[in-house]
């Protein structure tokens, strides 16, 4: 950082208040220099670096967010029994539904996402993990079964 100047940097991730899932950032700059060659150089050299840091946050952090409704558009292998069909996020809760007709269930919890692993602790329940990835407006899940693995794909049909 230069000497004489600020970076404030404010982020928003309610969507209660408005924001969406991705951060947004303003910045600022105040710089407190003269209009010299050698400022310009530093001054130049200073946006480029804050405008990668900014994007750094941008692709690790706010982006990566699950929020919204996601609906299962194809299951592997199809038979799977107890697959979730739809889920939602709000914050750090879920709410998911599996199986179909009469055998529909319904389940409530807190959830964790790193950007490749999501984890559902289901309110008085078990605690289900899942490897995944999230890209293209998809959600891609693995669920590792003793009888073998089920991978669904879900697409987002709200926010």
């Amino acid at each position: 950082m230069l000497l004489g100047s600020r970076v404030e940097v404010k982020g928003q991730n309610s969507p209660r208040s408005g924001g969406s899932a991705c951060f947004r950032f303003a910045v600022s700059m105040a710089p407190a220099m003269s209009g010299t060659v050698e400022s310009t150089r530093k001054m130049t050299l200073f946006r480029n670096c804050s405008s990668l840091t900014l994007l750094g946050f941008w692709l690790v952090g706010g982006c990566a967010s699950l929020s919204g409704t996601w609906r299962a558009v194809e299951i592997d292998p199809p038979d799977a029994t107890g697959v979730i069909r739809t889920m939602t996020f709000d914050g750090q809760r879920y709410t998911a539904t599996a199986g179909e007709g009469a055998k529909r269930q319904t389940t409530t919890g807190d959830f964790g996402w790193n950007g490749s692993r999501l984890t559902l602790r289901t309110t008085g329940g078990p605690v289900q993990v899942f490897s995944g990835r999230k890209g293209g407006g998809q959600l891609t899940l693995v669920d590792d079964r003793p009888d073998g693995q089920v991978r669904t794909t879900f697409e987002k049909i709200s926010d």
